[in-house]
C-alpha cells in the first residue's frame, strides 16, 4: 500500500500494519514467506523466459502440473525444497539461488527502513528523539527547546507510539539504527 493511502487510513482511525502482523507471523516466518515468494519470482521468470510449460517443468520434476501450479501459486504446502528443485530443474545454480536469498534479505532492509521513514516522524519529534538518544533528560530537552516539560512528554509518546517502543532504550537503539546519533556521543 502506498504511504498516502495508509496515512489517510490511519487519519480515519484504521490501524495500517504490515502484512507480519496482520497475519501474526513471528520475524522466521516472515523472512521465510519473502524468501519463498521471492525464489518463485525467479521460478517464473526462468521458465517462462525458457518458454518451459508448467506439464514440462512437472515432467523434469516427476510430479503433476498441478503441483508446479501450486507451487507458482505460493501454495502454503509448498516446501522450499521443492521450489529449488524446480529451480535447479530449470538449470539454476546454488549460488543463483543464495543470490535470489541475499537479495530477498537487502529488500526485507530496505523496506524496514522505509517504513520507519513513513512513519512520518515530525522535525520536532526527531530533534527530541535524537537528543533522548544522547543521554538527555526530559527536563534537559524541555529546556533546551524552551518549551515545557509536559510538551517533551507528549513528544515522547507521541514517537514511541508512531515507532512502537516501549522504553528510551529501544528510543536509543532505533535512533542509533536510523542514523539520528552514534554510539561515540
Amino acid at each position: 500500500m502506498k504511504a498516502a493511502k495508509g496515512h489517510k487510513l490511519e487519519a480515519r482511525g484504521y490501524r495500517v500494519t504490515d502484512p507480519k502482523d496482520f497475519l501474526g507471523l513471528s520475524d522466521t516466518e516472515a523472512r521465510l514467506v519473502e524468501l519463498k515468494v521471492s525464489l518463485i519470482e525467479r521460478l517464473k521468470e526462468i521458465r517462462e523466459a525458457n518458454k518451459v510449460t508448467q506439464a514440462e517443468l512437472a515432467k523434469l520434476l516427476k510430479s503433476s502440473q498441478s503441483r508446479v501450479a501450486k507451487i507458482e501459486a505460493g501454495a502454503s504446502d509448498v516446501s522450499l525444497d521443492l521450489i529449488c528443485r524446480a529451480l535447479f530443474a530449470l538449470g539454476e545454480s546454488p549460488a543463483a539461488i543464495e543470490k535470489i536469498a541475499m537479495q530477498a534479505y537487502r529488500k526485507r532492509l530496505r523496506a524496514a527502513s522505509n517504513r520507519s521513514r513513513d512513519l512520518r516522524l515530525s522535525a520536532r519529534e526527531r530533534a527530541v528523539l535524537q537528543l533522548f538518544a544522547e543521554g538527555k533528560s526530559t527536563k534537559e530537552i524541555a529546556g533546551m527547546l524552551h518549551v515545557c516539560v509536559k510538551t517533551i512528554e507528549g513528544h515522547r509518546k507521541s514517537i514511541m507510539d508512531k515507532l512502537d517502543l516501549h522504553s528510551i532504550a529501544e528510543l536509543t537503539k532505533w535512533a542509533v539504527r536510523e542514523g539520528l546519533t552514534s554510539l561515540e556521543q
